[in-house]
């Protein structure tokens, strides 16, 4: 791309100047924040001619100017009516030219481009509109009867003309001035009479209105820009299928193309270097592919990891890096030679729940933007969950309960919950049940007078647990009857015994 230098931007309250703008954008800005969906940028037209672009990631500028002299022809100064289409498979801006004819400039070298002069219409010049389908590789130019020449962009030559009917017999005709923009599933949108933004199919043998429309309801919009009002199409990689039209205010505003409705994501006058309003006349064009010059992210320091904490994880967090980069983890078990990448973080920190108590790793991180990532940091640290203790003080009551058997143990500091493993009587298949306190009550040490086996361990979760403390052994108690029983002389009956 060609870079001027220019002066700083100091413009903060003045609106969007009226110039209709080619959009390479790959990003979006919502509300009055920078928080960005992608990366691109934002051409537009400034009041001496020139178009000058906007990087989308931090609503700044980028340094990307085409100036005014690099247009074929007297362009219009101020650059209000000029229209203008980017193709990015091509580096070409496409723009309708003072001698009516459409031409084209390659954005990065400023040469002149092909040039389609075959219209043949009423001269209308800069304000002729048009719209690419970079996908089906056409350019779509209105003429001045109101149908819609289509072009092939390989050669550059006519396929075939939509006719007026085709958009509606309650649309009347607005020569050239019908806005128009085209979809990644190659539809073509118009904008109606109504202020709609209306889905129509461009297919040669049946060009019609597909009964979709975005209404006027659906828009951030104080009136009814009509037909002539500015907008544009874009399915972004990341999926988002977003129509972005000029609003009366100078404002751009988002609609979204799957729905149908309205998505809160606007792109404020005040960033723009211009000092008039354009309202809805801003033509826009987008190219999702481009990606801006810079540097990887410095290599991050001041990592930090936490020594036994907690007991189910390993906190590390590091110095924040300059724009916001994501950062790649990596971790390896001390005295391996190799690093082994571990996980994305979008912050300076994040928690190791991938950890075995008692174990310890070593953590290294790299700082990541758009352009790539730093080495691998050369300050490390390791770190460690906490391991548990293993109960102590459990015991079992030894046939002093008739109907259970009473397990108690004291608490572990950092556990959650326990299991207590139990071994049946009469080499019964051993069993583990989880235990929310210290105390549990075993209902089921069938016959009385059997013994059971206990133990348990104290867990952070049923998968991660310590030790196990030692067994115990456990029975019901049960009744034992002598002489006198028959009598009913109570005085006769024996205690219970073990």
């Amino acid at each position: 791309m060609f870079l001027t230098t220019t002066k700083p931007h100091t413009e903060t309250t003045n609106p969007l100047h009226s110039i209709c703008l080619a959009v390479l954008i790959a990003a979006a800005v919502v509300g009055s924040s920078h928080q960005s969906e992608a990366i691109g940028l934002l051409f537009y037209g400034l009041e001496d001619g020139q178009v000058r672009a906007m990087d989308m990631l931090t609503t700044g500028d980028s340094g990307i100017s085409i100036p005014s002299g690099a247009f074929f022809g007297t362009p219009p100064t101020p650059a209000t009516g000029r229209n203008i289409a980017y193709d990015p498979s091509t580096d070409l801006l496409w723009y309708s030219a003072s001698d009516n004819h459409v031409h084209s400039v390659v954005v990065s070298t400023l040469a002149a481009g092909p040039t389609i002069s075959d219209i043949n219409d009423g001269f209308y010049g800069a304000i002729r509109t048009i719209a690419i389908d970079r996908n089906a590789r056409r350019l779509y130019i209105s003429n001045s009867n109101g149908n819609v020449e289509v072009y092939e962009l390989y050669s550059n030559t006519r396929m075939y003309t939509i006719p007026l009917s085709a958009f509606g017999y309650s649309e009347p005709n607005p020569g050239n001035r019908r806005h128009l923009a085209a979809d990644a599933d190659g539809f073509l949108w118009y904008a109606a009479a109504d202020g709609a933004f209306k889905e129509f199919d461009p297919f040669e043998y049946n060009p019609h209105f597909t009964g979709r429309e975005i209404p006027v309801s659906e828009q951030i919009e104080t009136g009814n820009p009509g037909q002539e009002r500015c907008f544009v199409a874009v399915r972004w990689p990341a999926g988002q299928n977003y129509l972005y039209y000029a609003s009366s205010d100078g404002t751009i505003r988002t609609a979204n193309l799957d729905t149908l409705m309205n998505v809160n994501i606007t792109y404020l006058a005040s960033w723009f270097w211009t000092t008039s309003n354009p309202g809805a006349l801003r033509s826009l064009a987008i190219d999702p592919t481009w990606t801006p010059s810079g540097d990887p992210p410095a290599v991050p320091t001041g990592i930090s990891a936490t020594d036994g904490l907690y007991l189910d994880r390993v906190w590390i967090n590091w110095n924040a890096g300059a724009n916001f980069p994501t950062y790649q983890l990596f971790r390896r078990e001390p005295g391996d030679g190799d690093w082994t990448f571990w996980i994305t973080a979008f912050g300076p920190e994040i928690d190791d729940t991938w950890v075995v108590p008692g174990v310890i790793y070593e953590y290294a991180v790299k700082a990541c933007n758009q352009w790539g990532c730093s080495d691998l940091s050369t300050d490390t640290d390791t770190g460690y969950a906490a391991v548990l203790s293993a109960p102590t003080g459990l015991t079992a009551t030894e046939g002093t309960l008739l109907d259970r058997v009473r397990l108690v143990w004291d608490a572990v500091p950092g556990a959650n919950g326990y299991l207590l493993g139990v071994n049946p009587y009469d080499g019964g298949v051993p069993y583990t049940v989880w235990v929310d306190g210290t105390t549990y009550d075993d209902m089921d040490a069938l016959p009385a007078g059997s013994l059971w086996e206990y133990w348990v361990y104290a867990c952070t979760d049923p998968s991660s647990c310590s030790g196990s403390s030692g067994s115990v052994w456990g029975w019901i108690g049960t009744f034992i009857f002598v002489d006198g029983f028959e009598s009913g002389d109570l005085s006769e009956w024996s205690s219970v015994v073990q």
